[in-house]
């Protein structure tokens, strides 16, 4: 994009090349069928690492799943992820424990890259459900590390910078649309 703005086409293409090669990479060798999501990869033992995390979903914000994969990594995200009512935790799975630093909780950040990433393929229902959940968090919680799934009550530090940051950006995005002031 930089190349572009610059006037620079050959450069342009060039690099979009790059990242479309590296997209196709991640898609072949971190896509897992069986969790619908992308998963971490060990180098050492050439093998994935299945777990249902909101690391495999926020991919969206980089653009890498295909249309076909992203049709999947959304069936994940509505059965798996979103079954609690408040926003999407970070963990799924046999192995959740919804008080474990990342194993469950919900957080202000990963929830800001899925819902931009949901926004860029047009699921703009879930990108705002899922922003409105932690507007609702944050409003009810204050500034919080993170927040319960289940209970939506706060954890961690009450006055974390991200969240407030990434609170206002989503407010200054829906505030007009959801009547508040």
């Amino acid at each position: 994009a930089m190349y572009a703005v610059l006037g620079d086409a050959a450069g342009a293409a060039e690099w979009r090349e790059r990242a479309e090669s590296s997209r196709e990479g991640c898609r072949d060798r971190l896509w897992n069928d069986d969790l619908a999501t992308f998963v971490a990869y060990d180098r050492v033992g050439e093998r994935q690492l299945p777990a249902n995390s909101v690391a495999g979903l926020v991919s969206v914000y980089g653009g890498l799943p295909s249309e076909e994969l992203f049709d999947a990594l959304r069936g994940n995200l509505e059965s798996n992820f979103l079954a609690y009512d408040r926003a999407c935790p970070s963990y799924a799975g046999e192995d959740v424990d919804l008080d474990r630093y990342w194993r469950g909780p919900v957080w202000a950040n990963t929830n800001w890259l899925l819902a931009d990433g949901l926004r860029r393929y047009g699921a703009t229902d879930l990108a705002a459900r899922i922003e409105r959940d932690t507007v609702e968090l944050v409003e009810r919680e204050g500034f919080r590390e993170y927040f319960s799934p289940e209970t939506g009550a706060g954890r961690g530090s009450d006055r974390f910078s991200w969240t407030a940051a990434l609170y206002l950006d989503i407010f200054d995005r829906i505030g007009a649309d959801s009547g508040a002031d």
